[in-house]
């Protein structure tokens, strides 16, 4: 059940976050009784990290607030920069979460080529060329992704797994 929902959640972000999710009420309520730590991503530069947090809110999950994992880490007198997998699922157990969200986050460049034809001689030609260009054009950029596991702090096991899962073009 938990992993077909952390799917979907992940199919919302790999189609952007700009993307207001879509669930039942029975669902949203359903959710509410599930807990889950969302510790920051290795090399999230972007906020990615937030991203993912807002979307477990609007499908209704109670997130543990940063402030409460920091809180942890300090009585387990550790820095949350560096801090192993083990040490993630320790904090887990502490706070007494159903669910760890792990990850990293990365970047693709697409760079803009612009077309190498000659000037177009006719309408068509000119508006077909005018077009690819322009795709390419907004094609270019910046793209953040994540690799997402989500694991059981109570018997360490990996729930899910996802890479490649798209955050947004920045």
């Amino acid at each position: 059940m938990i992993k077909k929902f952390l799917l979907f959640v992940f199919a919302v972000l790999l189609f952007g976050c700009a993307t207001t999710p879509k669930i039942t009420r029975e669902q949203y309520l359903r959710n509410q009784k599930i807990k889950i730590a969302v510790f920051p991503f290795q090399n999230d530069y972007y906020g990615a990290t937030d991203s993912i947090i807002a979307v477990f809110l609007k499908f209704g999950f109670q997130v543990v607030e940063r402030a409460e994992l920091y809180r942890v880490f300090d009585e387990m007198k550790l820095q949350m920069s560096g801090i192993t997998e083990y040490e993630q699922i320790q904090a887990g157990k502490i706070l007494n979460v159903d669910r760890i969200i792990l990850g990293s986050v990365y970047t693709k460049y697409v760079p803009y080529y612009p077309s190498n034809s000659p000037p177009a001689t006719d309408p068509y030609s000119a508006f077909a060329s005018g077009f690819v260009e322009g795709l390419n054009r907004g094609q270019a950029g910046t793209y953040i992704y994540a690799n997402i596991r989500t694991i059981d702090p109570q018997t360490g096991q990996v729930l899910s797994a996802d890479t490649d899962v798209f955050i947004r073009k920045q």
